[in-house]
C-alpha cells in the first residue's frame, strides 16, 4: 500500500472514531467544550484542511487513473475510500453545525425555562396578593355591612329612645296639669 493510501485509511478511522466519540451521550459542559475545540480551534482547522486537499488530490489522481491504467481494480478502490473520506469530511462539517445549532437551542431553552419558573414564582405570588386582597375585600364588606346594620339599629334605638322621651314628656305634663 503506498503513503497516501494508508493516511487516507487512518483518516476514514480517525473520522469514524471522531463521529463515535460525536456520539457518546457526555455531559452538556464536556460536550460543550468539545465541539467548540473542534470548530474554533485554528489549528485543528487548518490540519483538516490540509487532509482534505491531500484526499481531494488522491480522489482526482484515482478517477484519472482508472480511465487510463489497465489495472484499475486498485484505482477504484482508492477512489471509492477517498470518496467516501472526503463525502465524510462534509458530513462532519454539517453534523458540527447541526451540533452548534442544537447547543445554542439548548441553552436557549435553559434561559427559558429559568425565566418561566420566574415568572410562575411571580404569577403565583401575585395571585396570592390577589387572594389576600380579595380575603381582605370581603371582610372589609362585611364590616361595612355590620357598620351598616350598626347604625340603623343605632338610628331606630335613638328614633325609639326620642318617642319615648316624648310620650314621657306629655305623661309627665299631664301628672303636673293634674296636680
Amino acid at each position: 500500500m503506498s503513503l497516501a493510501t494508508k493516511s487516507i485509511q487512518l483518516t476514514l478511522f480517525s473520522e469514524i472514531l471522531l463521529f463515535s466519540l460525536l456520539l457518546i451521550p457526555f455531559p452538556i459542559k464536556i460536550r460543550n467544550k468539545l465541539i467548540f475545540y473542534l470548530t474554533l480551534s485554528k489549528a485543528l482547522f487548518q490540519i483538516i484542511c490540509g487532509i482534505q486537499l491531500m484526499v481531494l488530490f488522491t480522489f482526482m489522481d484515482s478517477l484519472y487513473k482508472i480511465t487510463t491504467d489497465y489495472y484499475s481494480i486498485y484505482y477504484e478502490r482508492n477512489a471509492y475510500i477517498s470518496g467516501f473520506t472526503l463525502f465524510l469530511f462534509l458530513v462532519y462539517t454539517t453534523f458540527l453545525s447541526l451540533i452548534k445549532k442544537i447547543i445554542k437551542e439548548e441553552e436557549n431553552a435553559a434561559i427559558l425555562t429559568k425565566q418561566v419558573i420566574n415568572q410562575k414564582e411571580f404569577v403565583e405570588k401575585m395571585m396570592k396578593d390577589l387572594k389576600d386582597k380579595d380575603t381582605e375585600l370581603i371582610n372589609n364588606k362585611k364590616s361595612l355591612q355590620a357598620a351598616k346594620i350598626l347604625a340603623t339599629q343605632v338610628e331606630n334605638n335613638q328614633k325609639t329612645y326620642f318617642d319615648l322621651l316624648t310620650k314621657y314628656n306629655e305623661l309627665k305634663g299631664e301628672t303636673t296639669k293634674n296636680k
